[in-house]
């Protein structure tokens, strides 16, 4: 599942999307670690397995094809339809648009589950061809 750093008692996980997808106006995506890229918020989800509390966390779109227009897209780390917490905005037509917050504290348990979720506008341009990847850094408790 993720990496385990005993010394600075940080656990950290991978997050992947699809290989490539062409994303829509106006609608969400989910990530986890299992190669998609969802609009179905439970169709994957990954798993705590540390009391602790997530410390940071980022994500990168890199285009393969057109970047798209500047509208902001917002990026949340996802419990449940009640429960998020919105970690980084990015508006840019840059072919990389990085996801980054190295200030977080959010409280975690043992079998919490998240993904990521992604809130696109209604763009101008829709971006082609888009790669998604990240990290999530859990200090264990």
């Amino acid at each position: 599942m993720g990496f385990q750093n005993n010394a600075k008692r940080v656990f950290t996980i991978p997050l992947q999307g699809t290989p490539s997808f062409n994303p829509v106006s106006a609608t969400t995506y989910y990530i986890s670690n299992v190669n998609t890229t969802n609009t179905w918020e439970g169709i994957r989800c990954e798993q705590i397995e540390y009391n602790g509390i997530i410390r940071a966390a980022s994500t990168i779109w890199f285009c393969n094809g057109t970047p798209g227009s500047a509208e902001v897209i917002n990026a949340y780390i996802h419990f449940s339809p009640i429960k998020e917490y919105l970690f980084a905005s990015v508006g840019t037509t840059s072919g990389q648009r990085i996801f980054r917050n190295n200030n977080l504290n959010i409280p975690v348990v043992v079998n919490d589950s998240f993904n990521i979720k992604f809130v696109c506008p209604t763009w101008t341009t829709l971006p082609t061809y888009i790669c998604i990847s990240g990290l999530v850094w859990i200090e264990m408790t």
